[in-house]
């Protein structure tokens, strides 16, 4: 990767941010999405979050890609790295140097939060662990996320998403009986990161009354389990029926779909009439709730065959109106057509510097009196470090400039 000398750790220009969390200073050691996202949320409400990384161990998540066409490969390209790290700063410290190290201690001496989301005790045989920086900056809150938390057997293992959502039980409940199948996208690493982003707040709150500040272990794993809910009960209420027909449903057109979602009585005989079979209502094999359990294939076999005849929108609107919960299922360009935003909060377009036009997810909500702006686009490596150095040490240009040079 090419070092950005002199540009990379110059000053950005970067205004101070409006938002609920504005002042809040965060020093982030993010890599690829759980703890950069949670710092990302962070920035978004106005805090000053400045990601920790180095020309010779760049995040991850900067070789993973999408990249725009022709910009395969580019570190700076990245769309996953573009959008979990949005509204940041960044600085370059190789924290295998004691120089490194040394500044990363100044600026936790500093900061109202470290967030990092290494493998349990990595930072901690750097000189990083919170008990030695807690005695410099007692009201430190240190937020650790990693897969399965820092004690216990799993503490050392890794995780991936991938593994996470098998071990949590998500695969077992996304796919069919017999059939487990996960979820394609992160959704482990955004569940984590959320996860770790309550935490953090949940300190702060703390902090404000008590002045002292706390280490905060968050377990991907955990915060896995807790989103799969109402299923902890599923086998003292084994007895309960699924909804049938329930699913996505191929609909004319080259990958289009449609979820149907039938749960009550009221519901099955609307999806019968929008299906124009009303006189299955009667039939013994389908007249029950679990009688249609027993039967789901032939059931989803009649549906395919009157949604695969009809435009999504078209099957979507007749089934509405017989009152049975039905929705198109959305591509990706359907949510974010190419060129445009659907609704400037969803997603923002940014037109990032060397990269151009780039749409990345929107914040997560609005605050009535402090608006939030759009978030500036995700920093290069070590873009902002001297200005890093001199808002939050106090040092002068030539200082920052010369110490960042040494590490």
């Amino acid at each position: 990767m090419t070092a950005h000398t002199g540009e990379r750790n110059g000053p950005t220009n970067r205004m101070p941010r409006a938002g609920p969390l504005a002042g809040l200073r965060v020093l982030e050691f993010g890599h690829v999405l759980a703890g950069p996202l949670c710092g990302r949320r962070l920035a978004d409400f106005g805090a000053d979050v400045v990601k920790v990384e180095s020309a010779s161990r760049p995040d991850l998540a900067r070789r993973l890609g999408p990249y725009p066409p022709g910009r395969e490969g580019d570190l700076e390209a990245s769309g996953l790295y573009l959008s979990a790290n949005a509204g940041k700063r960044a600085i370059a410290l190789d924290l295998q140097t004691e120089s490194g190290r040394a500044i990363a201690r100044l600026l936790a001496a500093r900061c109202d939060v470290l967030l990092e989301n290494y493998r349990p005790g990595v930072l901690a045989r750097l000189g990083l662990g919170y008990p030695e920086l807690a005695v410099e900056n007692p009201r430190l809150i240190y937020a650790s996320l990693s897969g399965f938390g820092a004690t216990g057997p799993r503490a050392r293992w890794g995780a991936v998403n991938a593994v996470l959502q098998a071990v949590s039980g998500l695969q077992a409940l996304t796919g069919r009986a017999g059939q487990p199948s996960g979820l394609a996208n992160s959704w482990a690493d955004y569940i984590g990161g959320l996860h770790g982003l309550f935490a953090i707040l949940a300190a702060l709150e703390q902090r404000a009354s008590t002045g002292q500040g706390c280490w905060l272990d968050v377990s991907l794993f955990e915060a896995n389990v807790a989103s799969i809910g109402a299923a902890f009960y599923e086998e003292p209420l084994k007895g309960d029926v699924p909804p049938v027909p329930y699913g996505c449903y191929p609909c004319r057109g080259e990958d289009r779909w449609c979820a149907i979602s039938v749960a009550t009585t009221a519901q099955w005989e609307g999806l019968l009439r929008a299906l124009g079979r009303p006189e299955l209502a009667t039939d013994p094999r389908y007249v029950t709730a679990a009688a249609r359990a027993q039967r789901a294939d032939d059931l989803d076999a009649l549906v395919v065959e009157w949604t695969c005849n009809r435009p999504v929108d078209v099957a979507v609107a007749h089934l509405q109106a017989e009152g049975v919960p039905a929705w198109p299922v959305a591509r990706i360009d359907d949510l974010a057509p190419p060129g445009r935003v659907l609704d400037g909060r969803a997603f923002v377009l940014q037109n990032h510097p060397g990269v151009g036009p780039a749409g990345i997810a929107g914040t997560l909500a609005t605050f009535e009196r402090t608006p939030l702006a759009p978030p500036p686009p995700a920093p290069r490596v070590g873009e902002g470090g001297v200005e890093v150095l001199c808002d939050w040490l106090g040092w002068d240009e030539p200082t920052a400039t010369a110490a960042l040079a040494a590490c």
